[in-house]
């Protein structure tokens, strides 16, 4: 059995989660974030192999560290956040743009669901026979959660 190295390469999760946290850590000090420093680069202590292996966990925790780092700049007034760090101002821009995308692609699929909806009410038991789909549930191959808003 030969040995490697890969678990002291940090992961995308382990680099995005320590970059959220230099960012709240700027906010809360105002020390400018260091692009070049470790904890920038995904090696942050509180981040660096501390159980970022499992996905489910790094997502939590990732989520929670972007909400309160949103939440906190955008309620800065514009002048801190011109002298903020570039990493911030970077990091917030691309944020910004991202649940941009995020947003629209959430009403487009509720939107979505509407029509379905409606259209589905219209079809008899007969149809949805020919079809091939569910009368009783209803669903038509969609799955529980993506039926809830139905």
């Amino acid at each position: 059995m030969s040995c490697n190295s890969d678990y002291l390469n940090s992961t995308p999760e382990e680099i995005a989660y320590s970059q959220v946290l230099c960012i709240l850590e700027e906010i809360k000090t105002g020390v400018h974030v260091d692009p070049k420093s470790d904890k920038w680069r995904g090696y942050h202590p509180k981040v660096y192999n501390k159980r970022f292996r499992s996905l489910s966990f790094s997502k939590k925790q990732l989520d929670k560290a972007v909400a309160t780092a949103c939440e906190k700049i955008f309620a800065f007034r514009p002048d801190e956040l011109r002298n903020s760090s570039l990493e911030l101002q970077t990091w917030w821009r691309d944020h910004q743009k991202a649940d941009a995308v995020r947003l629209r692609l959430e009403e487009k699929k509720r939107r979505e669901s509407i029509i379905r909806k409606k259209a589905l009410a219209k079809l008899t038991k007969e149809e949805c026979h020919v079809l091939g789909l569910d009368w009783e549930k209803k669903t038509f191959g969609k799955s529980e959660e993506e039926t809830e808003d139905l």
